[in-house]
């Protein structure tokens, strides 16, 4: 948080105004954000309570993300608190709301804790499939109560993920990763497969039943709360897509590794968990899809970690490129071996790894 732009005293003052709380302010603790605009603050207060505020960039610009080209559209509502409304009556463990000052554009929120499921992850000496089940049932929530409640109120349920969606993110990864970032030389030829192949692939995941999702469903935006539980957070881009692509983003993170045989039992927790409305074809071509979307969303990911270093000129996030790659390479591998069309892909995502 910028004191220079909201000092404690706002703050405070803030705090008063439009939350329950009345007990003084103690102490600020500036958290670690991500690659928006928002920025994250603990807040202390004399009596012991501790919450989070979230100091948005641009709280009244709420427009629909760049990928979503076909449905740019400015929201009326702050979109986390319509879809955390939604969301709470979903049952999904969210961080309650505990005021709004939209003057100031502070969000107040209850504190879910330090512990992500990345740290948690990396600290413990097992793969902790037991909370990663925890956060297929907060998926699995989120994905079946939308099937039955396709609420328009909901912003979720004005956004897609269309055929021109999926094509725009592999366009984004063949742009800034293949292009700009690493300049990998391809003719004519390989340029015109690959993208004849993005199209197909696009179309294959358009069609599929929509469901609610959330589409940043990874491990830095899961944590794991003192009983054990899983919160989700980071919400407010949420779509309606595929049901596998919040799966894919969960088990194919760039930010950490899961183990092949964990994948395999927590793909088939997922599928019993959601053979209530999983259809006959997505049961049947359960592995494709999976792979098909684990493809596109580390491509996706790994040029979007480029597009941060060379429009945001940020690069932190460059370190999570080759994971992100080499997850796709996985992929990869996986769908050449149902059909070889998908070697060009392959072959050149390994150049770009030996490139590294």
């Amino acid at each position: 948080m910028n004191t220079d732009v909201i000092s404690r005293e706002t703050i405070e003052k803030s705090l008063k105004e439009h939350t329950h709380f009345s007990a003084s302010l103690q102490k600020v603790i500036l958290l670690k954000g991500d690659a928006s605009t928002r920025s994250y603050a603990r807040l202390t207060l004399v009596n012991g309570t501790s919450l989070v505020a979230m100091i948005l960039g641009n709280p009244e610009k709420a427009i629909v993300p760049e990928e979503f080209v076909e449905a740019q559209a400015s929201f009326s509502e702050l979109p986390f608190i319509n879809i955390h409304r939604y969301l709470q009556r979903a049952g999904v463990r969210v961080p309650e709301i505990y005021g709004y000052d939209r003057k100031k554009g502070i969000l107040y929120l209850e504190d879910f804790g330090d512990q992500l499921l990345e740290g948690v992850v990396h600290r413990v000496g097992h793969f902790p499939v037991e909370l990663y089940q925890c956060a297929i049932d907060e998926m699995v929530k989120m994905q079946a109560f939308s099937l039955e409640h396709k609420d328009r109120s909901c912003y979720a349920f004005r956004l897609a993920f269309t055929e021109g969606v999926f094509f725009w993110e592999f366009d984004h990864f063949v742009e800034y990763c293949v292009e700009k970032e690493f300049r990998l030389p391809l003719s004519r030829g390989e340029k015109s497969s690959m993208l004849d192949l993005f199209r197909a692939a696009s179309q294959t995941l358009a069609k599929h039943s929509r469901v609610f999702t959330h589409r940043d469903f990874h491990s830095r935006n899961l944590m794991v709360l003192s009983d054990r539980c899983i919160g989700v957070l980071d919400f407010q881009d949420a779509v309606t897509g595929p049901v596998f692509y919040d799966l894919a983003s969960l088990l194919r993170d760039a930010y950490v590794e899961v183990p092949e045989e964990m994948e395999d039992k927590l793909l088939a927790y997922y599928s019993e968990s959601a053979v209530s409305y999983l259809t006959g074809a997505e049961m049947e071509d359960f592995q494709y899809l999976f792979e098909l979307s684990a493809l596109q969303r580390d491509l996706k990911a790994a040029g979007r970690f480029c597009y941060i270093k060379l429009k945001k000129h940020n690069p932190a996030f460059m370190v999570h490129v080759p994971p992100a790659l080499r997850k796709a390479v996985r992929a990869a591998r996986c769908l050449e071996k149902m059909s070889s069309e998908w070697k060009i892909i392959l072959e050149v995502v390994e150049k770009l790894l030996a490139s590294m």
